[in-house]
């Protein structure tokens, strides 16, 4: 029996000890994947790569692509090369390893980001990429820079695009969730169903006057269940018009083979949104929760895409 008794302790011990092994280690969370447009936006000092002399001997040119993860604190870390010249690929690692970023947010707390990097070389009397980024583009320093036309000037009383794009990026990163119920209500019996809670979120807006682009990362849940999580961007040369919307819903139905003969839909309370038609024909709205918050972003953003070249009108 006391054989027995040593036996069993010694098999429940071995069962914990499996359970303890056996028990899921969480894995570490993974970087968040963004854009290198968005990061490109972010970017808060840049060294800017020395062309390697047996490179422009050899007349050599292009664009090294690199993968980082940005660090919470904004530091470029696990660099590597995913493509381009092999002569200006170190020229490229010495230079971005160096490079600090604005710290990423998401829901309000830094996180790690994994991005790409396009570090672009060019020589002398070469022309970059229509649609290379100003922080990713290098070329030799004995070479003449590219003229680039400097933003339309404001009138005398009005705000430059400089003020007037950190206005919006400011007031639009103060924003916070914007939070709504929408529900139907049954009149004969009082109650409500079903219930949806919605949130929307905007997050690292960045609103540059050297592109005259406004960017930032969305998220929208329902019951708490995330349904778009992505990154959207706004060009203001490309905005005809600007129009401040409300929205709400309400409307009455009946049911009344599931014996509800009067139903009220409805959202509570109203949101807002600042909703910009883009030439082809399409549109991309920004949320607030105050119409007097969408009213100044509004009036803004009109100015904005004034000074940036934008707006329905003919050229000459």
């Amino acid at each position: 029996m006391k054989t027995l008794r040593i036996l069993v302790s010694v098999l429940v011990l071995a069962a914990f000890s499996t359970a303890i092994a056996q028990t899921a280690v969480p894995p570490p969370p993974r970087p968040v994947d963004i854009s290198s447009g968005v990061m490109a936006g972010m970017l808060i000092a840049k060294t800017n790569p020395e062309y390697p002399p047996i490179a422009k001997a050899a007349r050599v040119s292009g664009t090294v692509v690199l993968q980082a993860t940005i660090s919470k604190a904004g530091s470029v870390e696990n660099l590597r090369v995913i493509s381009g010249p092999a002569m200006l690929q170190q020229a490229a690692l010495e230079a971005v390893k160096t490079w600090r970023y604005r710290p990423y947010l998401l829901m309000g707390k830094p996180v790690e980001v994994q991005t790409t990097v396009n570090v672009i070389f060019t020589l002398g009397g070469s022309q970059p990429p229509s649609n290379a980024n100003p922080s990713e583009y290098a070329e030799p320093a004995q070479s003449q820079p590219t003229a680039v036309p400097p933003p339309p000037m404001p009138a005398a009383d009005s705000p430059s695009l400089a003020v007037t794009m950190q206005f919006i990026q400011d007031k639009m990163n103060e924003q916070g969730k914007i939070n709504y119920t929408l529900r139907t209500h049954d009149n004969a019996s009082g109650e409500d169903w079903p219930v949806y809670q919605i949130s929307i979120y905007a997050t690292n807006v960045i609103a540059d006057p050297a592109t005259c682009r406004i960017t930032w990362h969305k998220v929208t849940t329902n019951g708490g269940k995330v349904g778009i999580d992505k990154d959207f961007s706004l060009d203001l040369r490309n905005v005809l018009t600007l129009e401040v919307r409300t929205s709400t819903y309400e409307a009455k139905m009946e049911d009344t083979a599931n014996g509800h003969p009067e139903l009220d839909k409805r959202q509570d309370p109203p949101y807002f949104t600042v909703t910009a038609k883009l030439k082809g024909n399409t549109e991309t709205p920004l949320f607030f929760s105050s119409e007097e918050m969408a009213n100044r972003i509004a009036k803004a953003m009109v100015h904005a895409v004034e000074l940036c070249g934008g707006g329905d009108k003919e050229p000459f």
